[in-house]
């Protein structure tokens, strides 16, 4: 496991006082061969064995005050814009100390994704 997903301030000073929405997922390019690319691991997202599946774990965010807080899953709204056979996204929730907020995302991409 590779810990990625902080961005240093500097490189969003236009969020210097607060953002009004925080987003999570992925994003593919078209190939010139006219397919689109895997996303993650290449699989679709499943939640039986997360080490089978591209996931982003312990998700937080900093409120006003400068405190890391939980993704509320009251308030996660998931929004898919390709086919369910080329990617998919699923919010896992509170999978523990270890995991904490969880997301599973990533497929295999083809030629009639987009």
């Amino acid at each position: 496991m590779e810990p990625v997903g902080y961005w240093p301030g500097v490189l969003f000073n236009h969020l210097n006082d607060s953002a009004s929405i925080v987003r999570h997922g992925g994003f593919v390019v078209k190939t010139s061969r006219g397919s689109f690319p895997p996303m993650g691991n290449g699989h679709l997202p499943q939640t039986d064995d997360y080490f089978k599946t591209a996931f982003m774990s312990q998700m937080k965010y900093i409120d006003e005050a400068r405190v890391w807080l939980d993704i509320d899953p009251r308030s996660t709204e998931i929004k898919k814009s390709a086919p369910m056979d080329c990617y998919d996204i699923k919010f896992a929730g509170n999978l523990g100390e270890y995991w904490g907020m969880t997301m599973v995302y990533g497929g295999p991409g083809g030629p009639t994704c987009g």
